[in-house]
This record gives structure tokens, sequence and C-alpha cells, in this order.
């Protein structure tokens, strides 16, 4: 998959210890595209206006999924202001769920929101899911389908039954709880969607049933808001052939168990290890017994390879450190044993 990026001057920013991602980029927008010359600029417009309005730092991922209309050069000559714009574009059409995976996976947000090129949820709305995420929430859905929901105009009638009909038979077979997995307006804590999207073998527009399914399987927490939608009738989806595979999608879903390749487990594991030491308090080492501050350990994270770095000591540089908030029962007086039996082991 190809690259490009258009941005203001480069900051890479410090690490969040809440251990949701960067500071310096609050939010990543994934917005998957497939000839979308019409409605893409318009989208990339009123995202950029409404950064410049709220002030904030945020990044934009476009991933052309192979059009054949210019969309990729449309999204390159887009004057980004405030934000940081990347393209991605993917060299024949691999499906809507395959872009928003690859747009995940690259994103270096603290939280990673996802939606449709056509914006049919208001980017304001996003205000609406990033409290939930503040709040523990590991990925919040809008949905169409609440009582508070505005749908300004509603969907054909021809979707309507395509839609009832899915949801029907999906609240059958998973995610019985939901009203909406559809929507195309999600927001994800970082880690959790650095986790989840390497698992994703669906494609197409059933992507979505697999995510949340397999996000349930891991114990997420899941919150459905609602939002604001606006339809539109220049839509991608072909309602007779595309809901027979999306129904055939998932009951191989169903099937299909959650398993993490090793690459991702090792990696989820250090950056969740990561996010733990630079939330402590104190820190120590296993291999050389020094105690110190977690300040100290935050300068072997940074560089290339970012991601996938780990607690290394900076004293010694074994990776055995250990901090406050790392899964133990760790309390002040628990530390203060540790530095009495550390420095007692050593004739401190």
């Amino acid at each position: 998959m190809k690259t490009s990026e258009r941005s203001p001057e480069p900051n890479h920013g410090e690490f969040d210890a809440a251990g949701a991602g960067y500071d310096a980029l609050t939010l990543s927008i994934v917005i998957p595209a497939f000839n979308e010359t019409r409605r893409l600029g318009r989208t990339l417009e009123r995202i950029r206006r409404y950064a410049e309005q709220v002030e904030a730092r945020w990044e934009v991922i476009v991933v052309d999924d192979g059009s054949s209309d210019g969309t990729a050069d449309l999204a390159r000559l887009f004057d980004p202001g405030c934000l940081r714009l990347h393209v991605l574009v993917s060299p024949k059409n691999m499906g809507k769920g395959y872009s928003v995976r690859e747009g995940a996976l690259a994103a270096t947000g603290a939280m990673i929101l996802m939606c449709d090129a056509d914006l049919s949820t208001p980017i304001e709305d996003v205000e609406k899911l990033q409290p939930w995420i503040e709040r523990g929430y590991d990925l919040v859905i809008g949905s169409r389908h609440l009582p508070q929901s505005v749908l300004d105009p509603p969907q054909g009638f021809s979707r309507r039954i395509m839609d009832a009909v899915f949801r029907r038979v999906r609240r059958t077979v998973m995610l019985a709880d939901l009203h909406d997995t559809q929507c195309g307006f999600k927001c994800f804590k970082r880690l959790v969607a650095r986790r989840l999207f390497p698992l994703l073998t669906v494609h197409g527009f059933g992507f979505d049933c697999q995510v949340l399914y397999l996000a349930r399987t891991l114990g997420y927490r899941i919150k459905e808001v609602p939002i604001r939608w606006s339809d539109d009738r220049d839509s991608r989806v072909r309602p007779l052939r595309d809901a027979a595979r999306m129904l055939l999608d998932l009951f191989v879903i169903k099937r299909r168990p959650a398993v993490e390749p090793p690459h991702v487990r090792a990696h989820v594991h250090a950056a969740n290890h990561r996010a733990e030491v630079l939330a402590s308090e104190i820190c120590g080492c296993f291999s050389c017994q020094s105690i110190f501050s977690p300040d100290r350990v935050e300068a072997w994270f940074r560089g290339p390879d970012d991601d996938r770095a780990t607690a290394c000591c900076p004293e010694c540089g074994a990776d055995s450190v250990i901090g406050s908030h790392c899964g133990y029962p760790i309390t002040n007086e628990f530390l203060e044993r540790m530095r009495r039996h550390w420095f007692g082991s050593r004739g401190g």
C-alpha cells in the first residue's frame, strides 16, 4: 500500500501516561474512500474547519480503496491547514473493512475515529463519543437506532428493509444488546484498535460486526451513543448483493475464534507495559535493583520503532522494569519495603 503525507511541521509528541496514545495528536480520523471525488473534498473541508474552530491537533488518514476517479490525487492536493493529512492507496479495490484496517494500523492519535467519506454523521458529533472513551470505555459506536438519534433525511425504503432484516438476523446470531453495528462513526482507543484490526478477516461491509464481536470476545467495553445522521443516496452499498454477503459473514465470524498471532500479543503486551510504567509514581529494576522515576525510563521509548519498545532500565539497560501501576498490588508501604529490601541486599 502506497502512502503520502501533507502536514504542518512534524511533531511526534509525548506519550500519554494514561495509555491511550500520544497527547500531541489526540485524534486520528480514518476515512475509507472508493471513487469519492464528488464528496471527499467537502468532507475534508468540514473536518479542517471544525478542527481549527476547536483548536484540535488531529490526524486524517484517507485510504483510497483502488479508486479510478482520482480520489487519491484530490486528497493529496487538499490543503490540510492545521491537520496532519496522510493518503494511503490500495492498488486495487479490497473492500471497506480492509481500508479501515490499514488506516487504523497507521494511525498515531490517542483515539481513532472511523467515519464515512460522505460524513453522514457530522464531525461535531465526535464530542458525543470522546467523553465515553475518557470515562474508560474501549470503543464507542454511533447509533442510528436509539431514541435520541436524529435521521434527517432517513434512509430510502430499500435500505431500510435491508437494514431491518440484517439487524434481526444479526441480533439472533451475535451482539444482541447493540442496536446498530453498521453506522460508520466509531471511536477506538488506539491500543485497542491496534489489537483488534490485525485480527480482521472480513474485508467487506460486514467488518463492523467482526470488529465488535472480537472486542466483546476479548473483554473490551463497548458504549453505544445516539448520533445525527443524514442519508446520502449516492451510496456504495448494493442492497441485494451486499446484504447477502453480510449475512453470510455473520456465520463466518461466529465460527472463527479470536486467535491473536504471537507478534500481536507481544506488541500489545509491550504497549500496555509501557503505558503502565509511565503512569507509575516510582519504578525499579529487578536486574540491578536500582530505583528511579518513570521519566528516566521514558527516554528509552523514543525512536522509529516506538510502538514496540519495552521498558528498559536506565541504569543497566535490562528490560526488567516494574512500576507501581504494572498490575502488582503495589502500595506506598510495599514500595518502601521493596526499597529497603533492595538497598539492604546491596548493603546500602
